[in-house]
């Protein structure tokens, strides 16, 4: 994409593209300050010097502020639109205040508001690292999944279950329910973890990655359901991997259907196991923390908040204790960087 750059600029002076007219400069300007008047169409990109604002007439950005100072300004047709309100470097967060040009049109409120979409994948330049957004979501309806099985589907010398294309993946939490008596060696209160998975098979532990349960023996009768993702430490597996040596600088979920569990009183919390187990977000009971609507978590991008440092890849979890979720869904989202 070609950019056209403003510096050293007369009054009256044309801007042409294709023999067309396009763009009248209102007053002389310098290098920080060019006043336009919109002869034609806007040309798909206009930068004043490179260091104030870029204008983006073709995308969903209006304007885009680099290295700029206190006081810079923003201006169109010679309406003043916005201002920094502090000095500012190309990646990191520049704050800007209207002044009294909004018309018809979607603009910068009249209170401070940084020049990012959180819910767009965003990188920039901050304390020397490049900063990374995780996004993760969680939803009830989809992430929980169930099937069932009688005793003649558990191997006793493999201590595998089946259940046909049951969709579970390594690392599920598993909760264990019965209408007779579960095979030996598994409980209704304990949490399990899915290990080798294949379509139709998987076995369970006691915690991630770790080693079978052994099934000694599966002659209780009845039928037996295995739901996953309703209870303990749920993962979200590449994506929700933070690397060695990150330290999450900024923390917020978007709810977009209120948890819930039978009355009310399951308790969630966000981590990094070993590193930081509740240090995004403390166990909180779901009618708090967990209702519809944007949250933040610990972390608010001020330095005495960051997450402990990652000693190895780490999966982001996300605990629920005290009683098994029946509603929930949620966006998350982790801003990152990593320190070596």
């Amino acid at each position: 994409m070609s950019q056209l750059t403003l510096t050293e600029l007369n009054s009256g002076d044309v801007f042409s593209i294709n023999d067309e007219n396009i763009l009248k400069v209102y007053a002389d300007g310098s290098d920080s300050v060019v006043y336009l008047d919109v002869i034609g169409s806007i040309p798909k990109v206009i930068s004043v010097d490179e260091t104030v604002a870029s204008i983006y007439a073709a995308s969903s950005v209006l304007f885009e502020v680099t290295d700029a100072d206190s006081g810079s300004a923003i201006y169109l047709n010679a309406n003043k639109v916005a201002w920094t309100t502090e000095n500012g470097s190309n990646g990191t967060f520049i704050y800007l205040n209207a002044d009294g040009f909004k018309e018809d049109r979607e603009s910068v409120t009249d209170t401070q508001v940084e020049v990012i979409e959180k819910m767009n994948a965003v990188t920039g330049n901050v304390a020397g690292g490049e900063v990374k957004l995780m996004r993760l979501e969680y939803d009830f309806a989809t992430t929980s999944q169930s099937g069932t099985f009688t005793d003649s589907e558990v191997s006793v010398d493999n201590d595998t279950i089946t259940i046909a294309s049951h969709g579970f993946q390594n690392n599920d939490t598993v909760r264990l329910s019965t209408t007779g008596t579960l095979p030996t060696g598994l409980s209704a209160a304990t949490t399990y973890y899915v290990i080798d998975a294949t379509v139709n098979t998987f076995k369970l532990s006691t915690s991630i990655g770790g080693s079978a349960v052994s099934i000694t023996a599966a002659s209780g009768g009845g039928t037996h359901t295995a739901t996953t993702n309703i209870f303990g430490a749920i993962t979200f597996g590449a994506e929700g991997t933070l690397p060695d040596n990150a330290i999450v600088k900024r923390a917020y979920y978007d709810v977009v259907t209120a948890f819930d569990s039978a009355d009310s009183t399951a308790q969630i919390s966000l981590g990094i196991p070993s590193d930081d187990v509740a240090g995004i977000l403390a166990a909180t009971v779901v009618t708090s923390a967990w209702t519809a609507g944007y949250h933040d978590g610990v972390q608010d991008g001020a330095a005495g908040n960051f997450a402990e440092k990652t000693t190895a890849e780490r999966l982001v979890e996300m605990t629920v204790s005290v009683q098994d979720l029946t509603a929930g869904k949620a966006v998350i989202f982790l801003e990152y960087v990593i320190s070596e």
